[in-house]
């Protein structure tokens, strides 16, 4: 999955499509304090930005796990299992990225 990440980076369209993407959510974010823009609008933009949110969320919270299992880690359950029930403390999902990147 690194592996598809770094070609997907190294094409320009793609690094150009993020970063319209980010300053279009950074643009919702404004707007959604704005009491003066239009409610339809809001509801519009609010499930793709929202949906936007919750992958990326999503796929940082088990970045450990994503990253043991691209370097076919032995024990890739037990640091998915750990990251899966620890990984919403500071401490348990540095702690499960440690062991993805340690070597077996």
């Amino acid at each position: 999955m690194l592996d598809r990440l770094e070609v997907l980076l190294r094409n320009r369209k793609v690094i150009i499509g993020l970063a319209i993407w980010v300053v279009l959510c950074l643009v919702f974010i404004g707007l959604a304090g704005n009491p003066e823009v239009s409610i339809p609008l809001l509801t519009v933009l609010s499930v793709p930005v929202g949906l936007s949110f919750l992958v990326l969320g999503v796929v940082l919270y088990f970045f450990p796990s994503l990253v043991a299992r691209h370097r076919k880690k032995k024990n890739i359950m037990s640091i998915f299992a750990l990251n899966l029930c620890l990984g919403w403390t500071f401490i348990g999902w540095v702690a499960c990225l440690v062991w993805a990147l340690m070597e077996d």
